[in-house]
């Protein structure tokens, strides 16, 4: 066999045609490796089906890049995965029923996807091209303390308040979502972040989550005010980045946060940064060594 090739941060064994499932086996335990690692993407690397995984019933920890859509039916096999990634756009169906184990999922979400409330030890959930209007397909997830979503058309909420253990939670490119009021109710929720939804102005509904430590609102555009942080007595970090603008330029209520945001100038204060300046003054120092004048 030639080399193996492994991932530098997920520790698992990118497969190559000719791979065996006694020699992945071998492998995954000779090199303290925890999966498997499939990239279907370049010519020479696409299969005509994943069929071969049925036999990989071993395997904890699996993740799959593709091209192409493919029959799922392998997944039978797999019941102890604990950590899946299915990253293949299409519509063939992806019946998650035996997946019991399942801590941590990311998936290109299609509507043909069965059974996922079968995940009910599912711990942390990465959804991609989640085309729902809310929550409500995976509301049913009560043990979830992490979710990511990576491009939606949600318009709402709705459902979100079933999932009571939530800890973390970034919406990204939610362009149609302009009411969050629901999030009241996630009173383990410690990080919340924004990323890219353009229609969310108002962010005053936010009240009571007593447990948050860090929000981030990131090219939101504008934004009415950030007078709600006052109701977050745990806030320690606030980012308003890229084309985040407060309207009202009133950033005196996150004067005691560690900040960082793009100054505008009808903002009334300028808000310090220790940290922020301390890797500015690093990166510069580097830079510096590297070129061998001061850079400023």
């Amino acid at each position: 066999m030639d080399k193996i090739e492994k991932t530098a941060d997920t520790n698992l064994l990118v497969y190559k045609k000719g791979y065996t499932p006694a020699y992945v086996k071998t492998i995954l335990k000779k090199k303290g490796l925890d999966g498997l690692r499939i990239v279907a993407v370049l010519q020479e690397n696409r299969f005509d089906n994943l069929d071969f995984l049925s036999e990989y019933g071993f395997l904890t920890k699996l993740h799959i890049t593709s091209r192409d859509d493919c029959d799922f039916s392998f997944l039978e096999k797999m019941q102890i995965l604990e950590d899946l990634s299915i990253n293949i756009p299409g519509t063939s169906v992806i019946d998650l029923a035996n997946q019991t184990n399942l801590s941590n999922l990311s998936i290109n979400w299609r509507k043909q996807i069965q059974h996922i409330s079968s995940c009910n030890n599912l711990k942390k959930l990465t959804l991609i091209e989640f085309r729902e209007i809310d929550f409500s397909a995976i509301k049913s997830l009560k043990s979830l303390s992490s979710l990511s979503i990576k491009t939606s058309s949600i318009k709402t909420l709705a459902g979100i308040k079933e999932l009571i253990n939530l800890e973390y939670l970034s919406l990204g490119n939610c362009g149609s979502l302009k009411d969050i009021h629901e999030l009241n109710v996630l009173g383990s929720l410690k990080e919340l972040k924004f990323d890219i939804c353009s229609r969310l102005r108002d962010f005053s509904s936010l009240s009571v989550l007593s447990s948050l430590e860090v929000l981030q609102i990131d090219d939101c555009k504008k934004i009415k005010s950030i007078e709600f942080v006052v109701f977050f007595p745990k806030l320690r970090k606030l980012t308003l980045l890229g084309n985040t603008d407060v309207e009202d330029g009133n950033l005196a209520n996150a004067k005691s946060l560690e900040v960082y945001y793009t100054p505008r100038k009808h903002y009334n204060i300028i808000i310090k940064n220790k940290t922020a300046d301390k890797i500015k003054t690093a990166n510069i120092a580097k830079l510096t060594s590297l070129f061998g004048k001061r850079l400023v």
